[in-house]
């Protein structure tokens, strides 16, 4: 409740029966007034896919920007 806003980049590197699965980076926002949360994948699969959320704007929806790999039949950046 005392930190009002913040920013943070979370890395996540992962070993699944000793195959190394790839680096993911994403770039994580978050605000309290308005409510709202952004999201980009900087780096691995989905690398350049967008979410964004803002209390009470857009019909209270959460907005997509596919990345690569989301979607074959669409491609990147189809909201």
């Amino acid at each position: 409740a005392t930190v009002p806003d913040f920013e943070a980049r979370l890395v996540k590197r992962e070993v699944a029966n000793g195959r190394v699965i790839p680096q993911n980076e994403v770039l994580y926002r978050y605000r309290q007034s308005p409510h709202s949360v952004y999201m980009r994948v900087l780096a691995g699969p989905g690398e350049g896919r967008e979410v964004l959320y803002v209390q009470g704007r857009f019909g209270d929806k959460m907005h997509v920007v596919t990345g690569k790999g989301d979607n074959a039949l669409v491609g990147v950046g189809f909201k």
